[in-house]
């Protein structure tokens, strides 16, 4: 027999708990586990996060999670939506952003798939765009490039390249190339260097190149040069490596061989060599050391430029080389070396200022101060004696008497 209730008592029997109307449909997830409305099914307090619909039997959609699916879902990869009841994105982030879901966008100037990507250097430090790296406000100085991580080349005076390419406005420093001047002239070969390698290398050391954009050389000169480029011939009568070797006494004061010391001319009196560095030696003087000493006191040799003796000339001999030589001094005296007289006059039988002049005829004695006798023949110079004989009627040694004896 069947009970009667009234319509707002109705009971159905036979159902399970969480179950509702004619057929016993499973309940909705009503808010806090509550038993739906056991006619209607509805949720008498509302729906669990994700879920909604009068019988809280409706996934949230439209990119929305939740209580009442109000929140909206982060920017999960791919456009997929998040997870209904949490809203964490299952295949991670759009790029740009991070978090369990995806709702935040990169900091700390990172950017890009899960925010592993760095900026590069924005324009006053500023943050890249978190998604694609670009700079708001363009680059710093020395970079280009969408991201700003390409550094410019090597501008010519240092100008900025272009912001954007990377390309040089006024093109490029010695030695770089190309349309961002980042090439290098490796084949400034051939001893050359600098702008479109059209400058020549100087006398690098060791036949090496030089620096192919400014030209120095790398383990300096060749004998002979000098300055950073090996350009410039050694000079102030020096010469060889590093041009410190000191020239030696070229002819008419000319200037050695850069290189090799030579002087092109000669020497100076008193020197030889290739290189004119050493004095004459073996009792010679002057250019070439052909001239020969004199005779200098006690055999010391003469001064190897003028031949002048140190101390003086032998005896018998004077002047400036001492190869003059003196005439016969009264009592064997020596005459002075310089301009060859005799302090005491001449010996018998010569005469003159350097008594090196023999007695003229009719003279004879101390510096020929004696007169012949006038009937001598033959006088002699030294003692006067006639050597010949006396003219007729005469005697004597000189010749000084009358003779008695008569034809």
């Amino acid at each position: 027999m069947l009970s009667y209730f009234p319509m707002n008592t109705f009971h159905v029997t036979g159902c399970d708990v969480y179950t509702y109307g004619v057929d016993c449909k499973r309940c909705g997830n009503c808010s806090g586990g509550v038993q739906c409305n056991h006619v209607t099914g509805t949720c008498p307090k509302g729906c669990d996060a994700g879920i909604y619909g009068d019988k809280c039997d409706l996934e949230c959609g439209n990119n929305t999670y939740g209580v009442e699916c109000k929140e909206l879902c982060g920017n999960c990869s791919n456009g997929e939506p998040c997870h209904h009841v949490d809203g964490t994105c299952p295949h991670g982030c759009d790029a740009g952003m991070y978090g369990d879901k995806c709702d935040k966008e990169c900091g700390n100037k990172t950017y890009g798939m899960e925010c592993k990507e760095l900026c590069g250097n924005c324009s006053n430090g500023e943050p890249c765009h978190h998604v694609d790296g670009t700079c708001p406000h363009g680059c710093d100085a020395g970079m280009y490039g969408v991201t700003c991580k390409e550094s410019c080349g090597n501008c010519s005076n240092g100008e900025p390249c272009h912001h954007v390419d990377g390309t040089c406005p006024n093109g490029c420093v010695a030695g770089m190339y190309g349309d961002k001047c980042d090439e290098v002239f490796t084949e400034c070969g051939i001893k050359t260097y600098g702008v479109e390698c059209k400058e020549l290398c100087g006398n690098c050391g060791n036949g090496e190149s030089c620096h192919h954009v400014d030209g120095t050389c790398p383990h300096g000169c060749v004998a002979g040069m000098y300055g950073d480029k090996c350009d410039k011939e050694c000079g102030n009568n020096t010469y060889g490596m590093e041009c410190k070797e000191l020239c030696g006494n070229c002819s008419n004061g000319e200037p050695c061989h850069h290189v090799d010391g030579t002087c092109p001319h000669g020497c100076v009196a008193g020197m030889y060599g290739d290189k004119c560095d050493k004095e004459c030696g073996n009792k010679t003087y002057g250019v070439e050391c052909k001239e020969l000493c004199g005779n200098c006191s006690n055999g010391e040799p003469c001064h190897h430029v003028d031949g002048s003796c140190p101390s003086g000339c032998n005896a018998g001999a004077y002047g400036a080389t001492c190869k003059e030589s003196c005439g016969n001094c009264s009592n064997g005296d020596k005459c002075n070396d310089v301009d060859g007289s005799c302090p005491y006059g001449c010996d018998v039988g010569v005469y003159g200022k350097t008594c090196d002049k023999a007695c003229q005829s009719g003279r004879y004695g101390i510096s020929c101060t004696k007169a012949c006798g006038q009937n001598c023949q033959g006088c002699n110079r030294f003692n006067g004696v006639c050597e010949f004989g006396c003219n007729p009627g005469w005697t004597g040694t000189l010749c000084e008497k009358r003779s008695n004896y008569r034809i």
